[in-house]
């Protein structure tokens, strides 16, 4: 299963780390012994937005395969804290008072625990090894083992995975995140998989996007210092009705916010550029800025939904395949048709 995240099209963008630079801690390849089976650690982070980062470590949790926590603790944050995202992370002012551990103290931490033969495993790893600037010999992401039919590129989420392959929910609706739930979590996923096999690519779930959502557009990459009135300038050559932005510029994403579904579509439509596709299947183009501080710089701007109206669609590799079948096909019927 180390092998199988090595081997992902998305493992070498994610996990080029910076270990050389001061302040990240990089395990030496010689901790892993390929002679034996390794032991399996489980790690989350919680992770809130400072004046210098968007993924701020605050909370780490580790879980062993026997599902006991062997470490859960709570981390200064480094700089000024702006948004502790209470509604994701549970962590609040009073909650992080009096927390003195540190990020160093958290890696040292994490270095004990990790002496020997040790691979560390988590959903979307990387996330957290970059909050936690740790670069460790190997590891297993669950996120990177399974994959959609027609997705070459989609990363499964956690809750999805535990639905289709553990048969149960991560978490009750409207639970707040737990990084010790989500630990153990993909913990028991790669366990199932040792047992049962990585399973094939599958059917991506039937999510339909809610109405309300189909008249905005998502936009996202956009320049720190871009202001609303820059992406709106790039709809004054259409001639369908303009959006509303909603949303914090800061965050570097938002929303197109229109009155009508159909308007969304007819601006997407509209605005210059080619369309491709996200990694789930998600009409978006790329493109660039024509006024202000960020003029010539890029944005991407893309559907909230794919065809139908459903949260997953097909890769653009997907759809060549299927317009090739097609094709061919056809291709086959008329040769039939000459031979009659």
């Amino acid at each position: 299963m180390v092998q199988q995240t090595l081997c992902h099209p998305r493992f070498p963008e994610n996990y080029n780390f910076p270990s050389f630079q001061p302040g990240w801690t990089q395990m030496s390849s010689s901790s892993l012994d390929t002679a034996s089976r390794p032991c399996l650690l489980s790690l989350d982070c919680e992770m809130c937005e400072t004046a210098t980062s968007s993924r701020e470590l605050i909370g780490l949790s580790v879980v062993n395969e026997a599902g006991s926590t062997v470490l859960k603790m709570l981390v200064k944050p480094a700089g000024k804290v702006l948004n502790y995202r209470t509604e994701v992370t549970g962590a609040t002012d009073a909650t992080m008072q009096g927390v003195l551990y540190t990020k160093r103290d958290a890696q040292e931490a994490m270095q004990k625990l990790m002496q020997g033969s040790v691979v560390l495993v988590g959903h979307a790893l990387h996330h957290d090894l970059h909050a936690l600037q740790l670069d460790p010999t190997a590891v297993i992401d669950t996120a990177l083992l399974c994959s959609y039919k027609g997705l070459s590129t989609c990363t499964p989420s956690l809750a999805n995975l535990v639905s289709q392959m553990l048969g149960r929910s991560l978490r009750q609706e409207g639970a707040p995140h737990d990084c010790e739930q989500d630990a153990a979590a993909a913990m028991h996923l790669v366990q199932h998989a040792l047992q049962h096999g990585i399973p094939p690519p599958m059917d991506a779930p039937e999510i339909k996007v809610a109405k309300e959502d189909l008249r905005k557009l998502f936009i996202h990459g956009v320049p720190q210092s871009a202001q609303p009135t820059d992406l709106l300038q790039l709809f004054e050559a259409c001639t369908c009705a303009h959006p509303v932005v909603e949303g914090d510029m800061k965050e570097r994403r938002g929303h197109l916010v229109f009155r009508h579904a159909g308007d969304a579509n007819e601006a997407f439509k509209q605005l210059p550029g080619a369309q491709e596709t996200d990694s789930l299947g998600r009409a978006q183009k790329l493109l660039k800025l024509t006024s202000g501080s960020c003029k010539g710089k890029t944005i991407k701007i893309r559907k909230m939904a794919a065809h139908g109206g459903l949260a997953y669609g097909k890769d653009s590799n997907q759809k060549l395949h299927v317009m090739k079948q097609q094709a061919q096909r056809k291709l086959k019927v008329n040769k039939n048709k000459l031979k009659a």
